[in-house]
């Protein structure tokens, strides 16, 4: 591919000849600190439209949602107006947007009846996985504390050394389940259960 003045050179090669074949560059992205321009339009989020957009698509970057964004804006099978806002329509998902800047990002109605019944199983999956790690966790406390006792008991040296060890072991045991529950109530969050 090679650039021209205002022109993209595009190489189609088949299996009998190359040839050489120019288009108008369509489209320009820039970035900026909190903006992208695609096709002449410069779109920014909201604190709430970022945060929805990490909920319900799940992508983080700032860059790469406005990329989402305009990418889905532009598809739109529907637009709607309502007042200052726009309510742009795509297969899964409502863009509102007043002016340039994404108000909030929401399922559409057909894809809402499932999202709540996804959200209700997932709600009940993290909340076995979390009671399972919990009832982990306590017998960690238990092991600690039972190591804890040994230990203050014991008076050969020896014997010390050994629940040492076996408390050592047991503490990072109990930060490990720690951190998968961390893990566990992150993830769900991407997902908007708590």
């Amino acid at each position: 591919m090679r650039h021209g003045k205002g022109f993209i050179f595009n190489e189609i090669t088949t299996e009998k000849s190359s040839v050489y074949a120019f288009t108008l560059e369509i489209q320009v992205i820039k970035r900026g600190n909190n903006r992208m321009q695609a096709s002449n339009k410069a779109y920014t989020l909201t604190d709430h439209a970022k945060e929805r957009i990490r909920q319900r698509i799940g992508i983080t970057a700032e860059g790469a949602a406005i990329a989402w964004v305009s990418a889905k804006v532009e598809s739109a099978s529907q637009t709607n107006r309502d007042g200052r806002k726009t309510h742009y329509i795509t297969d899964a998902f409502e863009i509102v947007c007043e002016g340039l800047k994404v108000v909030t990002v929401m399922p559409t109605d057909i894809t809402n009846r499932y999202l709540t019944k996804l959200g209700d199983v997932i709600t009940k999956e993290v909340t076995k996985l979390i009671a399972e790690h919990n009832k982990e966790l306590r017998k960690a406390d238990i092991a600690i504390a039972e190591a804890q006792l040994n230990f203050l008991k014991a008076r050969n040296p020896r014997t010390k050394e050994v629940i040492q060890a076996k408390l050592v072991s047991a503490c990072d045991c109990k930060v490990l389940i720690e951190d998968e529950i961390k893990m566990i109530r992150k993830a769900a969050g991407r997902y908007g259960v708590e």
